[in-house]
């Protein structure tokens, strides 16, 4: 009786195995994408966004920016973020590859775990601007590909929820 019960144990850990595997392999890529209106023209909401000073006012778990290489908003130009990911540091190496002031800020980021490609448009109409991102990126190895897939639902919330304290921000300093 006892032998049986770890064989279906370890026939349950080995399907569980199998399908995390398997989710990589079907869903390697991650693709989100998000929008807020702020009631601000996009100059306004573009120099706050873009202001570092303010990076930890709006981004979950935000420590510190650091450059690397280049001037600021320069394409090409490289910068480390740290972040507190659950009482560790989390580094981030973000490489500008578009700029367009109040328009356009476009890089790549990456960390040993992801590599992810991000546009933020910034459109104004009427005196409001919406803020739309967009992210492409996949998982460096098979059960970081895997955890990206999973978490997808997990990682358009927390995005959203950092432009709505955006949108507070800018809102609030006018």
């Amino acid at each position: 009786m006892f032998k049986k019960i770890i064989f279906i144990l370890l026939g349950i850990i080995a399907t569980l195995i199998i399908g995390f595997i398997v989710i990589g392999l079907v869903k390697p890529t991650c693709h989100t994408a998000c929008s807020v209106t702020v009631n601000a023209p996009a100059s306004k909401t573009f120099e706050v966004f873009n202001n570092p000073e303010n990076m930890g006012k709006w981004m979950d778990n935000f420590i510190s920016i650091e450059n690397i290489s280049g001037e600021k908003n320069q394409i090409g130009s490289k910068w480390k973020m740290v972040f507190n990911e659950n009482g560790r540091e989390l580094v981030i190496t973000e490489t500008i590859t578009a700029f367009e002031q109040d328009k356009l800020f476009a890089f790549e980021f990456e960390d040993e775990f992801a590599k992810f490609l991000i546009q933020i448009h910034f459109d104004e109409v009427n005196g409001q601007t919406t803020i739309s991102q967009t992210s492409d990126g996949e998982g460096k190895g098979m059960a970081a590909k895997s955890m990206i897939a999973l978490m997808r639902g997990v990682m358009e919330k927390q995005q959203i929820g950092m432009y709505n304290k955006l949108k507070e921000l800018v809102e609030k300093t006018q």
